[in-house]
C-alpha cells in the first residue's frame, strides 16, 4: 500500500456498530476519534473522496456506507461539509444517480435561498454560528457556497464509464 492509503487507513474509525470499515474518519487516530468523538461527517466525506481518487472500487462495503450515512445528514449550513458532501455525492453517484439528484436539488434549494438577496452585501453567503463562516467570515462562506453549486462543471465523474484505466492511478 501506498502511504496515501496507509494515512486514510490510519484515521478512519472502526467503528463496533455495524458500519462496514472504511466508512467513517475522523481528524487524527481512531485512539483519539473514539474518546473525543472527532468522527465527523465532513472528515468521512473527504475520507472517502480520497480512497475513491486512489482507486477505491464503487462496489466497496465501506464506501457505500460511507456515502449513505454523508446522504443521510445532507446538506445544511455547514459549508465545509456542503463542498466536500456534493463532491462525495456527485463522484460516487452523479450525474445520473438518485443519491446525487436528492444531495443536488436540496443544496442547490438551500443555496439559492440563502443567497443575500438586497443590499451591499447581495450575491454573498454567511451562516451565522457556523464554525467555518465565524473564522472566514463572507468571503469564506461566498467562496464555499460558490464552489459548492460548480462541483458538476469541474470535475468529471470517477466512475463514469470510460474515465479511468483500471490501473491509472499515479499517486500509489
Amino acid at each position: 500500500k501506498g502511504l496515501s492509503n496507509r494515512w486514510l487507513d490510519h484515521v478512519q474509525y472502526n467503528v463496533p456498530d455495524g458500519y462496514a470499515i472504511g466508512s467513517h474518519y475522523g481528524y487524527r487516530e481512531p485512539a483519539d476519534q473514539e474518546r473525543k468523538g472527532m468522527v465527523s461527517t465532513s472528515c468521512s466525506a473527504i475520507g472517502l473522496l480520497c480512497r475513491m481518487y486512489l482507486g477505491a472500487r464503487k462496489e466497496d462495503p465501506g464506501l457505500q456506507a460511507g456515502v449513505r450515512a454523508v446522504a443521510k445528514r445532507g446538506p445544511g449550513s455547514q459549508l465545509y461539509f456542503n463542498y466536500y458532501g456534493a463532491m462525495l455525492m456527485y463522484q460516487a453517484d452523479g450525474p445520473d444517480g438518485e443519491l446525487w439528484k436528492i444531495w443536488n436539488a436540496k443544496m442547490r434549494d438551500y443555496l439559492v435561498k440563502s443567497q443575500v438577496k438586497d443590499g451591499k452585501d447581495k450575491g454573498s453567503w454567511y451562516f451565522r454560528g457556523g464554525h467555518a463562516s465565524s473564522k472566514g467570515g463572507r468571503l469564506y462562506a461566498t467562496a464555499m457556497a460558490a464552489m459548492t453549486l460548480e462541483v458538476y462543471y469541474r470535475y468529471m465523474p470517477i466512475y463514469q464509464k470510460g474515465n479511468v484505466e483500471k490501473d491509472d492511478f499515479p499517486l500509489e
